[in-house]
């Protein structure tokens, strides 16, 4: 593969000059990783994640991000071999407030010492029950019982008079 190649050789070049590049999404978006998602449900998110990369990794994450908590790691399959088939089993919910789920990939190499991502894809479930009016309306609350909304635009905040 073209993609491959550039990216080995952007690393060799990279390790010979005695850089540490810290990420490099311009080299692949994801396309070395050949990830592909299979949604059996969406809420709650019953999926399939297949891996068939075309270029090595030290190792592949799968996270979901926006579960309650922060980013929540899968799947992690080291060493991965270009050629082979990894699967993840994603599940998960969606909170109504959320628009969608998302899954994060990363192909990750070690460079000095240091893990860097060298490939990375993300996957968006939208949530079938997601009303985005009710949403904002409900952000738009939370922000005034925080007092960081006035209740008409002609007051001018508490902290300001």
């Amino acid at each position: 593969m073209p993609e491959a190649r550039y990216l080995r050789s952007a690393l060799v070049t990279s390790l010979a000059a005695g850089l540490v590049v810290a990420q490099a999404p311009d080299l692949d978006e994801g396309a070395s990783l050949g990830a592909r998602l299979s949604v059996q449900s969406a809420n709650p998110v019953v999926a399939e994640l297949v891996l068939r990369p075309t270029a090595g990794f030290a190792s592949v994450r799968v996270e979901a991000s926006n579960d309650a908590g922060g980013p929540r790691e899968l799947c992690r399959f080291a060493p991965v071999l270009a050629g082979q088939v990894y699967r993840c089993a994603v599940q998960g919910r969606i909170g109504s407030d959320q628009n969608a789920y998302v899954i994060g990939v990363g192909g990750v190499a070690t460079l000095q010492g240091r893990e860097v991502v060298l490939a990375r894809r993300q996957f968006a479930i939208p949530n079938p029950g997601y009303d985005r009016d009710r949403a904002q309306a409900q952000d738009a609350r939370d922000l005034q019982r925080k007092g960081r909304l006035s209740t008409s635009p002609s007051t001018p905040p508490a902290s300001a008079r």
